[in-house]
C-alpha cells in the first residue's frame, strides 16, 4: 500500500507539474492562470491525509519553482529591480513550497463531512483561498514600491493614485494583480478536483 501511494503521488505530482506549464494566461511579474495545477495536489491531500499531502506538496512546490526559474532568478539579477538575498528566499519558499504545502491541506474536512464530493469541494475552496492570501501577504510586503508605477499604466489608474495611498494603495494593487489570476485558478480547482475525484474513484484508478 505504501508503494502504490508513493507511486500514484508521484506521477500526480508530475501531472501538476506539467499542467502548471500550460499557461492560459501569463502575468508579466509572476502568477499565471494554468490548467488546473493545483488539482492533483488537492487530489493527494485529499486521498493520503494531511501529513503526506504537505510533503508531496512541498516537493509539487520546489519542482514548480525549478520550472518556473525565469521568473525566480529575475529576483537576484542585478538591476533596479534586484531584491536582497533574504527577500528572494523568502518569497521562493512562502510561494512555491509553502503554497504546494497548503495545498496538501485538502483533506482537513474529510473526516468531519461524509459527503466525499462535499468535503473536497470545501477543502479545495479553502486551500486555493490560502494560496491567493500567500500571495497577496507577500505581494503587500515584497512588491508593494510597483503598486504606483501599475496604475501609472492605466487610464483608470489616475483616479485611484488621487485616492488611495501609502499601504491602501499597495494592498489595492495585489488585491487586483494576485486576484486577477488567482480567482481562476480557485474556480477551477474548487470545480475540477470534486469532479476528477469521483471519475478517478469510480474507475478505481485511486
Amino acid at each position: 500500500m505504501e508503494t502504490k501511494k508513493l507511486v500514484k503521488s508521484s506521477i500526480l505530482i508530475a501531472i501538476a507539474v506539467v499542467l502548471s506549464l500550460v499557461k492560459i494566461i501569463q502575468l508579466p511579474f509572476g502568477g499565471a492562470v494554468t490548467l488546473g495545477s493545483m488539482v492533483p495536489i488537492i487530489l493527494i491531500g485529499f486521498m493520503y491525509g494531511k501529513k503526506w499531502g504537505v510533503i508531496s506538496g512541498a516537493v509539487y512546490g520546489l519542482l514548480y519553482m525549478l520550472t518556473d526559474m525565469s521568473v525566480v532568478s529575475a529576483m537576484f539579477m542585478p538591476g533596479d529591480s534586484q531584491m536582497v538575498v533574504w527577500q528572494g528566499i523568502t518569497i521562493c519558499l512562502s510561494e512555491y513550497i509553502g503554497v504546494g504545502m497548503l495545498l496538501g491541506l485538502s483533506g482537513v474536512f474529510k473526516d468531519k463531512i461524509k459527503n466525499e464530493a462535499l468535503a473536497i469541494t470545501l477543502g479545495a475552496l479553502l486551500v486555493t483561498f490560502l494560496v491567493f492570501v500567500v500571495h497577496f501577504v507577500s505581494g503587500c510586503i515584497f512588491y508593494g514600491a510597483w503598486a504606483e508605477w501599475f496604475f501609472e499604466q492605466y487610464s483608470f489608474g489616475k483616479s485611484i493614485l488621487q485616492k488611495y495611498n501609502g499601504f491602501s494603495l499597495v494592498a489595492l494593487y495585489n488585491l487586483i494583480y494576485n486576484g486577477s489570476y488567482m480567482i481562476f485558478e480557485i474556480v477551477i480547482s474548487t470545480i475540477v478536483s470534486p469532479i476528477l475525484f469521483k471519475i478517478l474513484s469510480k474507475g478505481k484508478i485511486i
